[in-house]
């Protein structure tokens, strides 16, 4: 007879009969900070308000559109050319004002809240949560994109519209919004307001400058407009394509990059974020120099703002990090050397990456591959006026700043006010007719050489003058850098010595083994 009690059976468990219940919430496969992000952005009265403003004034010019003028007759093109401007205007405003906007604040809440430690606890790391916030925002932009494609057929049926054209400007809009967005929750880690305020400011007249200067170029001039809406961008050649596909890299390039930037503002010492991004940098540049051979000038613009970013960039990099950042580079054997002094986080192997940038720059522009051969002569002081422009506040900053907690904050205050300095400099040499001579006070303000530039290069044998001046304040302000700089190569070396694999100590013998006596 078996004694043993009977079994129990286990409870039923409730089964969800419902299946739209399942709906309701996000995917576990998404990320956690991804998910955070969106269950509080979409319900922002911010975002709210400029999906339904959007909505009700579309809906408004199609209306009135529909209304005014008959589908398919000679006035309905006319009108239908009308709603495109309305169209474009009303969601540039939406997805290239307002929601790169939202993202100033994206990492200073956090911040502010001190909840970063905690969520880097987990296992997000400082990419993981700046890449989540920006996609939150991104993926808001992008409802407000679909939400106007009806509108898109609407536009269709009152005729005259190049169906591709637009769409690919609608496509370029989407990427410049998604890049303003990288750039503003980049910045979003600094803890200065006012800087934070400044890059609002710039996005704002970003925003109001692209379309004058970009969507003109390639909507009514080579790249759009043909006999239709002057929205739509038409890649009729191979020069135009390749020209097109420069924009969206810088664009992505650009957007990217910021996202780097702000979260190695976050990123714990053990985390190393600089050599990513320094080797995206140079990548992104030797892909420029490919695709833009024939335009100089665009190729020349475009090489300066992805050198600039990267040298500020460099230059204003905390230089703390701990051994766990030397381990992959003791892994390149004999190479550990020159990837580190290039490579490593911190201003100090920044002021050599620098060098190497800017020797680059010299050497191509010296080449004729940069600039025209017939523009030699007048840019080439330019380029060490750049360089020594862009070395001046680091070198301040390493020797009256370097307690700073901020290094990038207080390398953009300095540079900010080193142009307001060189301003008004320019205004009163412009009043009184001095500003020639006012040469001598570039090594003081290098800025000043740059703003001055037409007006120094057309004194009679100044070019060569300037060049001069121009490379002795370039040497003059990376040896500062590097004499403030070899306390920290010290550490370094102390560092990576004591990575190095000790060999096993010798055990003494034993004196009272019989086998050492005989």
């Amino acid at each position: 007879m078996n004694d043993s009690a009977p079994a129990v059976p286990a409870p039923a468990l409730p089964v969800r009969t419902d299946t739209t219940a399942l709906l309701t919430d996000f995917s576990d496969r998404l990320s956690p900070i991804l998910v955070k992000e969106l269950r509080q952005g979409l319900r922002q009265p911010t975002f709210v308000v400029a999906f339904l403003c959007l909505q009700v004034l579309l809906c408004i010019v199609v209306f009135v559109s529909v209304v005014s003028a008959p589908v398919g007759s000679q006035a309905g093109l006319r009108v239908g050319n009308t709603v495109s401007g309305f169209f474009f205007v009303l969601l540039a405003i939406a997805i290239l004002v307002v929601q790169p906007l939202r993202g100033l604040n994206a990492l200073a809440t956090e911040i502010k809240a001190d909840t970063l430690d905690l969520l880097l606890l987990t296992r997000l790391n400082s990419w993981r949560i700046t890449f989540g916030k920006w996609l939150a925002l991104v993926s808001q932009s992008a409802l407000l994109v679909v939400a106007v494609f009806p509108y898109l057929i609407l536009r269709y049926y009152l005729g005259g519209m190049q169906l591709f054209a637009e769409l690919l400007a609608l496509l370029t809009l989407f990427v410049a919004s998604a890049s303003l967005t990288g750039v503003a929750v980049g910045f979003s880690a600094t803890a200065s307001l006012v800087i934070r305020g400044l890059v609002g400011l710039g996005l704002l007249f970003a925003t109001l400058a692209l379309p004058n200067l970009v969507m003109v170029s390639l909507m009514r001039g080579s790249m759009g407009g043909r006999g239709g809406s002057p929205f739509a961008i038409t890649l009729s050649t191979a020069a135009e394509v390749w020209v097109y596909a420069g924009c969206l890299q810088l664009l992505a390039f650009f957007g990217y990059y910021f996202l780097e930037m702000g979260a190695t503002q976050i990123a714990p010492p053990a985390e190393n974020r600089s050599t990513c991004k320094r080797v995206v940098g140079l990548a992104t540049l030797g892909v420029l120099l490919w695709l833009l051979p024939n335009d100089k000038s665009m190729l020349f613009i475009c090489w300066l703002l992805v050198s600039s970013l990267l040298i500020v960039d460099a230059l204003s990099e905390r230089p703390d990090f701990t051994t766990s950042v030397l381990r992959p580079f003791r892994r390149l054997g004999p190479l550990r050397y020159p990837a580190g002094i290039l490579l490593l986080p911190g201003w100090a192997s920044g002021i050599f990456f620098a060098l190497l940038l800017g020797g680059i720059t010299l050497a191509l522009c010296l080449a004729d591959m940069l600039i025209n051969p017939k523009d030699v002569t007048e840019l080439l002081a330019f380029v060490p006026l750049w360089f020594a422009t862009l070395l001046y506040p680091a070198a301040v900053v390493a020797v009256f700043m370097r307690k700073a907690k901020n290094l990038f904050s207080a390398y953009m205050i300095v540079c900010i006010a080193s142009l307001v300095v060189a301003l008004v400099f320019l205004i009163i040499g412009s009043s009184t007719n001095t500003t020639q001579d006012m040469l001598l006070l570039v090594p003081l303000c290098p800025a000043l050489g740059l703003m001055s530039f037409g007006e120094f290069s057309r004194v009679q044998r100044a070019e060569g003058l300037l060049f001069v001046i121009a490379l002795l304040s370039c040497g003059v302000y990376w040896c500062v850098l590097f004499l403030r700089s070899v306390v920290h190569w010290t550490r370094i070396r102390a560092m990576d010595r004591a990575l190095a694999p000790t060999p096993p100590a010798a055990v003494p013998p034993d004196p009272t083994d019989p086998t050492d006596a005989a």
